[in-house]
């Protein structure tokens, strides 16, 4: 099955594909996760068909006349190619000799709309505890998504490149031109948006602060009060104002590796990190133990793994129960 060529439309014709995405077992996820390997420029299609089966599966009820007059709008509102605009037409019921025929047209017709109306959706990408996500955007720019995050764009991009963004993730972006020039992608958080050409950084929003660390390129950030430029090797956070530092980017993007470098954090950074990441609520019972420093590398196998390097590098107490961590000096 020459399926490097398929588009979604063609996956969710697919028994195959749809089997998987319905009913996932060993033997097909490995055949899939196999092939997008192989072949990581379809996964935008792969992604958009099974988002579809997916959607079509919690919505398993028939839509309502105003829900098929808002899709009958969007589409008709969708700029479509005339190639791919094929009008359904629906043969009455009482001029059909089998009645199975127009009960099957009617699905078909309903399916169809329920396409359309959701490929002019917006797209939202979500992780959970210890999750993390790799995403090709619609401009083949890379993305990877950290856990408890949340990433958003619209279904069809009209000028510059919106994303939205909230938690941690690491871009890689696309050069894009068009008959106007040089095509910038923005990504935005709930504190600042961060304006790019071509480049690879990471962005974290998280609570109330924005952190972003530059790798390569260059990028704008923009907030009500103000424009700062970065350079590659720089970190701004951001509050209530833009701070800069120059750092190794390493440290920062290590993640997407599944790497965590210590470089110097204290116990109360690592376990901010353990709190964002594996959703853990951590309580460090004395502050000479939270300000205590850690350098090299970890494996962030899970969450269990750090905490127990921890308690080993220090000599501490450390008691997980569910999603509650209680760190402290060992009891002599």
């Amino acid at each position: 099955m020459p399926y490097q060529h398929f588009t979604s439309k063609d996956f969710l014709q697919d028994e195959r594909f749809c089997r998987w995405v319905r009913s996932p077992d060993p033997e097909s996820d490995a055949f899939w996760q196999q092939w997008l390997r192989a072949h990581p420029e379809q996964q935008p299609e792969v992604e958009e068909a099974r988002q579809f089966l997916v959607w079509m599966q919690q919505n398993q009820q028939s839509p309502s006349d105003a829900q098929l007059e808002r899709m009958w709008h969007t589409i008709q509102q969708a700029q479509t190619s005339p190639a791919d605009a094929t009008p359904a037409r629906l043969v009455p019921l009482r001029r059909s000799p089998v009645r199975w025929m127009a009960a099957a047209s009617v699905t078909v017709l309903l399916s169809t709309l329920c396409y359309l109306f959701w490929m002019n959706r917006e797209r939202t990408f979500t992780t959970g505890n210890g999750e993390r996500l790799s995403l090709l955007l619609p401009d083949s720019s890379e993305v990877m998504l950290n856990a408890n995050s949340e990433l958003r764009y619209p279904a069809r991009w009209t000028g510059q490149r919106d994303v939205y963004l909230e938690g941690e993730a690491y871009f890689s972006v696309r050069p894009l031109t068009s008959d106007t020039g040089r095509v910038k992608l923005v990504v935005h958080t709930p504190k600042l948006a961060v304006e790019v050409l071509g480049t690879r950084f990471n962005v974290a929003a998280r609570e109330a602060r924005t952190r972003v660390v530059l790798e390569s390129g260059k990028v704008r950030l923009t907030t009500p009060q103000e424009v700062m430029l970065m350079q590659p090797g720089e970190l701004v956070d951001y509050t209530d104002r833009l701070v800069k530092e120059r750092i190794d980017p390493r440290a920062y993007t290590a993640w997407t590796d599944d790497e965590l470098i210590l470089d110097n954090k204290t116990i109360a950074e690592i376990a901010e990190i353990l709190e964002e990441t594996y959703g853990l609520q951590v309580t460090i019972a004395d502050t000479s133990v939270a300000n205590l420093r850690l350098s090299g590398s970890l494996e962030m196998d899970s969450a269990d793994a750090i905490l127990q390097a921890l308690a080993l590098a220090y000599h501490l107490d450390i008691t997980h129960r569910q999603n509650q961590v209680l760190i402290r000096k060992q009891s002599h």
